[in-house]
């Protein structure tokens, strides 16, 4: 994971570095203003439900994951180019049960790399429309026990989203209220199970649908505090069945089943105005 995350981190942040140095000029376009922010990065409730397809579940993780977070916002004239880069590294509970259907109590090591970059187009002065891309990357190890042996496993998933978004000026700072959901999803998966090769798998559309509140309040002419909730559903079907093999042979067939995550994060920012 860290190589691939590396990767996606300077490419991300090669273009917050675009977009707050050049950011519309390059269109000819006048930049009215310029913004840089960063700060903790807390997913106050992340969950993880995976379900057979009868409905009923199979496994539950829930936990709280610290990390940190990199904004960079540019606006023109009724435009706004933003991107954020964001990561983390924590545990979820885990319960669930072995092949045996013992139950089983564990943790699951999360670590998460989430970039997005987002364009806004405000078309009345408290609304906006606004569109991104979002990546997450994430490795989830499940921690062996003396019952079940532990494993990790690494997602890979994109999406294209579509929202809005409204800011509320008020007396004590500005208010803003945003949601978003998915026209297209991408996910893949990488399995490495105890005494068998590495295995990818791949999945039909992957869902997601996020909402938002967040509080900006200015401590000066150009420094700001802002304080943002959001809470984010990502619905990923049953992935199609891929081959398992051992030391190249053919053993079985396995496949990730529906797959339910819920993050809840919490954003602490400090920011300036250029």
């Amino acid at each position: 994971m860290k190589t691939s995350t590396n990767c996606t981190s300077r490419l991300v942040g090669w273009c917050l570095y675009s977009l707050f140095f050049f950011g519309f000029e390059t269109f000819a376009c006048e930049v009215s203003k310029r913004i840089l922010s960063a700060g903790a990065y807390y997913n106050a409730l992340s969950e993880h439900y995976e379900y057979f397809p009868s409905g009923s579940q199979i496994l539950s993780e829930r936990g709280a994951i610290p990390g940190g977070v990199l904004n960079a916002i540019v606006s023109c004239d009724q435009w706004t180019l933003s991107g954020e880069i964001s990561q983390s590294i924590g545990t979820r509970d885990y319960t669930g049960m072995n092949s045996r259907g013992a139950p089983v109590s564990t943790i699951s090591k999360i670590q998460s790399d989430a970039s997005r970059l987002s364009i806004g187009w405000r078309f009345l002065e408290p609304a906006e429309i606004i569109a991104d891309v979002v990546r997450d990357q994430i490795l989830r190890d499940i921690i062996s026990t003396p019952n079940a042996q532990g494993y990790p496993e690494y997602y890979d998933r994109s999406f294209i989203r579509i929202g809005g978004r409204w800011s509320i000026p008020t007396e004590y700072g500005l208010l803003t209220l945003a949601g978003l959901t998915s026209v297209s999803g991408y996910q893949t998966e990488r399995v490495n199970l105890p005494g068998k090769d590495p295995v990818w798998l791949s999945f039909n559309e992957p869902e997601q649908w996020e909402v938002g509140v967040s509080f900006q309040r200015m401590l000066n002419a150009t420094a700001f505090l802002k304080l943002e909730y959001r809470y984010v559903n990502t619905l990923i079907k049953q992935s199609r069945p891929s081959i398992l093999t051992a030391s190249g042979n053919p053993v079985g067939v396995v496949y990730q089943p529906k797959t339910l995550n819920i993050d809840q994060p919490l954003l602490l920012t400090v920011g300036v105005y250029f």
